[in-house]
């Protein structure tokens, strides 16, 4: 049992080498075909013109070959999979940091009146998120006896602002 859990890490182990060496030669532009090539290649030409050990050489450690194209093409694909979703991520981190922003922006600027950094920020919103694809019309019930004069006042001008908002989302010079 020992044996067999110890074989499972050193063969895990084995595995991001190998992903770690294709990723490399990845991000370096060969092409698949290269890369495999590379991979089964024990020594390499160095810079001087002698041969020198590759550091790419890799094999597979229950058959002591080289690993065959399907193996590698499968790391390949894995990898630029792992890649796209990580960059997706770093994507939506960067706008919804971006969306926070303005949003706080906003806030700032609506508890000083500050009407014009309202649509301004309401305008960077709309280009980080893009034109809505219809207008959703909704019923809010308030208890206006336990809001100050303030609030009041400050919630009919976002009620006016919204409407404004609608108005010219329906114009159709809208911008795409």
């Amino acid at each position: 049992m020992l044996v067999r859990a110890i074989d499972r890490r050193w063969s895990s182990n084995m595995h991001e080498v190998r992903r770690q060496r294709i990723a490399s030669l990845l991000i370096r532009g060969l092409k698949t075909h290269e890369i495999v090539e590379q991979l089964c290649k024990e020594t390499r030409t160095g810079r001087d013109g002698f041969t020198e050990p590759n550091p790419s050489y890799t094999v597979n450690p229950r058959t002591g070959e080289p690993y065959n194209r399907k193996t590698i093409e499968r790391d390949i694909d894995e990898l630029k999979t792992e890649w796209r979703d990580q960059s997706a991520a770093k994507v939506k981190d960067y706008y919804g940091h971006m969306i926070a922003t303005a949003l706080e922006v906003q806030r700032a600027a609506w508890a000083r009146g500050d009407l014009d950094m309202v649509l301004e920020a309401n305008g960077e919103i709309r280009d980080i998120v893009g034109k809505p694809t219809k207008t959703e019309s909704f019923n809010v019930n308030v208890d206006y006896a336990s809001l100050s004069d303030a609030q009041i006042v400050a919630m009919r001008e976002g009620i006016r602002v919204g409407r404004l908002a609608s108005e010219i989302m329906a114009d159709e010079d809208w911008p795409e």
